[in-house]
């Protein structure tokens, strides 16, 4: 059986001498100059990504990694994806930055925040003072008690339908309930927060970007366009005939 080879420098690579990238093999000797957390999570990257890197082109984003009770949480931020690694394999529902639309921190049953656009506002500000107002209603809620579960349930649209993305904290299954005063339920609680924390700079990112696009496009419409955008309007009955032809006139004369 022929070995495999590197697709980088095309060197034959044993089994030992191998390393799987998204979607080929390279060898050790081509790849041990990447930044370490690249080199350790390179599963996550392409060869083109990779050859980008390593000739300065391209620089890829580190993944912020958290662990939780039973699984592995990956931000891949140079692909803009949400992995889950549960036993060690990784999720068949990775979810797009672009397809979440909000999340709560749910505690066994009770709900702590709400499910908009990864708490934030049409101008950009935090909903409830932020992620640090979720975290202290949970800890005002109630004095001592167990918590089963601690669970954050993103939740994303695509093609209309919407979905949970589920990130299991904690979970009883495999371990014990856990008491609100203990320094593991604390620990798991500044996951939490910090997995809340990064959903929200993500998001943000991904907006400014939306809105960059957007910004763009507009700029790069003729009025011609513009106009065509209006009729649509129109006759869609969604505005007026006299606030077409107003709307007209105006971009006509730019």
């Amino acid at each position: 059986m022929a070995k495999a080879k590197c697709a980088i420098c095309g060197k034959e690579v044993g089994f030992f001498s191998k390393w799987a990238v998204k979607d080929g093999v390279v060898c050790y000797d081509c790849v041990k100059g990447l930044d370490k957390t690249i080199f350790q999570n390179i599963k996550l990257f392409t060869v083109d990504q990779i050859k980008g890197a390593l000739s300065n082109e391209i620089e890829l984003e580190k993944p912020i990694i958290f662990k939780c009770s039973n699984s592995k949480i990956i931000f891949d931020r140079t692909n803009k994806i949400l992995k889950k690694i549960t036993a060690g394999i990784i999720s068949s529902n990775d979810l797009k930055f672009d397809e979440i639309i909000g999340y709560n921190y749910i505690e066994d049953e009770k709900i702590f925040s709400v499910g908009h656009f990864a708490g934030l506002t049409a101008a950009g500000g935090l909903l409830f003072g932020g992620v640090g107002a979720v975290i202290g209603a949970v800890l005002g809620s109630n004095q001592k008690r167990k918590v089963k579960k601690m669970e954050i349930e993103v939740y994303y649209l695509i093609n209309n339908v919407q979905d949970v993305f589920p990130i299991r904290i904690y979970d009883k299954r495999f371990n014990d309930p856990v008491s609100t005063t203990s320094s593991i339920y604390k620990d798991y609680l500044q996951v939490a927060r910090q997995i809340m924390i990064t959903l929200d700079n993500q998001l943000s990112v991904i907006k400014n970007e939306q809105n960059k696009d957007e910004e763009n496009d507009k700029e790069n419409r003729s009025p011609a366009d513009e106009i065509r955008k209006y009729k649509e309007l129109f006759d869609e009955g969604i505005i007026t005939a006299e606030e077409f032809e107003k709307k007209k006139k105006e971009l006509l004369v730019l």
